[in-house]
C-alpha cells in the first residue's frame, strides 16, 4: 500500500516532481508489484531495464523526469509469463501488444490495468487519481547469432518485419494493401518460409511474424543477447554473461532485480499529451496538469 505522503511534490536533484507525476508513478508501482508477484510465484526471472535501472542505481527510485517503468526478461521467461498472465492477472488487466492480442499496436508488450483513459471515481480512488493508460513495459531479450553473416541475415529480416508491420494499415487484407506494400509482404514471408492467410487481416499476422523472427536462435546458447525491437543495430548488444548474477536495488519503496553486469542505455519516452487530451474528452473536465518532456 502506498502512503498518501508519497504524492507530495518534492525537488530531487534540482528537478520539481509534481503531484501528477507522483500519481503516475504510484499507479505504475501498483502494476509492477502484481507483475513481480506473478514472476516470483512462478520462478520467472526479470530485470530492471533502461531508465528504470538508471533511476534505481542513481536515485534509488525513478529518474525525477521519467514517467514509465521498463523491465526485461529472456524469451523463455517471457513465454512463461504470457502463459501465467492469462489466468493470474486481476480482472480487467491484460498484456497489451502481445502477439495474440487483437489490439496489438507495437513491438513492446506492456502489462496494463485498463484499456483506455479512466476518469470514473472508483477507478481513480483505487489507482491514486491517475487516469492515464500506463503500465509496465516488457523488453524481451533474444539470443543473437555469433556468426557475422548469420547476424546480418537476422538483422535484415527482423528490421524488415518490424518496418512492414508498422506501415501496414489496420484491418486490411493482403489484397487491400497497395502494390508496393503487398510485394514487400510477399517477399518477406517467402524469405521466412511462412504462409499468411490472404483473407484475414494482415497486420496481426505480421505482428506475430515480427515477434517470432527475433526468437529464431531460441535454443542457441550464443554469447550476446539484445532487445530486437530496439537494438536492430548489430553493434548494440549485451553479453549474456552480464546476467550471470542478480542484485536487488531499491526503486522507491520496493526492491527489484537488476543484472549485475549489464550496462543499459537510457531510453527517451514520449510525453503523455495525447492521453491528457483523451482524459478531457472522456470526462469533459480539465485534465491533470501538463507533464514536462522526459529527459535523461
Amino acid at each position: 500500500m502506498i502512503d498518501e505522503s508519497f504524492y507530495k511534490s518534492e525537488i530531487r536533484d534540482g528537478y520539481t516532481i509534481t503531484d501528477t507525476r507522483k500519481r503516475i508513478w504510484a499507479r505504475e508501482l501498483e502494476i509492477l508489484i502484481v507483475f513481480d508477484d506473478i514472476c516470483r510465484k512462478n520462478g520467472i526471472k526479470y530485470y530492471m531495464e533502461s531508465g528504470t535501472l538508471i533511476g534505481a542505481v542513481r536515485h534509488k527510485g525513478f529518474i525525477p523526469w521519467d514517467d514509465d517503468i521498463d523491465v526485461q526478461m529472456f524469451r523463455k521467461d517471457y513465454e512463461l509469463f504470457r502463459t501465467y498472465a492469462k489466468t493470474e492477472l486481476p480482472d480487467g488487466w491484460f498484456l497489451r501488444n502481445d502477439r495474440d492480442s487483437w489490439e496489438c499496436e507495437g513491438a513492446i508488450p506492456c502489462v496494463v490495468n485498463s484499456r483506455t483513459v479512466r476518469t470514473d471515481p472508483e477507478f481513480l480512488n483505487r489507482f491514486h487519481g491517475c487516469p492515464y493508460n500506463v503500465g509496465v513495459d516488457i523488453c524481451v531479450l533474444d539470443t543473437l547469432p555469433d556468426n557475422p553473416e548469420e547476424m546480418e541475415v537476422y538483422r535484415v529480416l527482423t528490421a524488415n518485419a518490424y518496418d512492414i508491420e508498422e506501415n501496414t494499415p489496420k484491418n486490411v487484407t493482403l489484397g487491400e494493401c497497395g502494390q508496393e506494400l503487398k510485394n514487400r509482404i510477399i517477399r518477406l514471408t517467402e524469405s521466412c518460409g511462412v504462409e499468411i492467410d490472404p483473407a484475414d487481416a494482415i497486420k496481426p499476422q505480421l505482428n506475430r511474424l515480427a515477434d517470432q523472427l527475433p526468437a529464431m536462435y531460441y535454443d542457441y546458447d550464443g554469447n550476446d543477447v539484445a532487445i530486437a525491437a530496439f537494438h536492430l543495430n548489430a553493434a548494440i548488444r549485451t553479453p549474456r554473461a552480464a546476467y550471470a548474477e542478480t542484485e536487488y536495488l531499491r526503486l522507491e519503496h520496493v526492491l527489484l532485480p537488476a543484472p549485475a553486469g549489464a550496462v543499459v542505455e537510457p531510453a527517451r519516452r514520449p510525453v503523455r499529451h495525447g492521453q491528457r487530451r483523451g482524459a478531457k474528452q472522456v470526462s469533459g473536465r480539465r485534465p491533470l496538469p501538463r507533464m514536462l518532456p522526459c529527459r535523461v
